[in-house]
């Protein structure tokens, strides 16, 4: 198996300058699905955070400004279904995986609506702090 790795930039900035307000991202291409679950159970519950798509891990290590904005975002929508009466049960970062696929991805927030024992969430939150990377949506 062959793994290429390069590292996420935001396109103003030259490369290798520091961002301090930027997310730590690494991406490796070539990672086939066995690999990938292989991280998964050596990592464990902790960071980085995953996302995979077709042979592409990106890792990420959210900063500061990113998870300040998910909590927001997460407070406001929170507040919106209390307001609508729905009943939820947030899951923070669920690890979302569909191997026939080969698709993964840990958003930063999930949240169950009216049962709480669903296999899959309703609702995921991610917020998109650094561009360049895997396409959240596609997966």
């Amino acid at each position: 198996m062959a793994v290429v790795i390069t590292r996420a930039s935001i396109d103003h900035v030259a490369p290798g300058e520091y961002v301090p307000t930027a997310d730590r991202r690494v991406a490796m291409y070539g990672v086939d699905w066995a690999a990938f679950e292989s991280f998964l159970a050596l990592r464990g519950d902790a960071l980085p955070r995953v996302a995979y798509l077709e042979g592409t891990l990106e890792l990420m290590s959210p900063s500061r400004d990113h998870e300040k904005l998910k909590t927001y975002f997460a407070a406001v929508l929170e507040e919106y279904l209390d307001h609508l009466g729905i009943v939820y049960d947030g899951a923070g970062a669920w690890l979302l995986e569909q191997a026939p696929a080969e698709a993964g991805l840990e958003p930063d927030e999930c949240y169950l609506f009216h049962e709480p024992e669903k296999p899959r969430p309703d609702l995921a939150l991610e917020v998109v702090w650094t561009s360049g990377g895997i396409d959240k949506l596609e997966i």
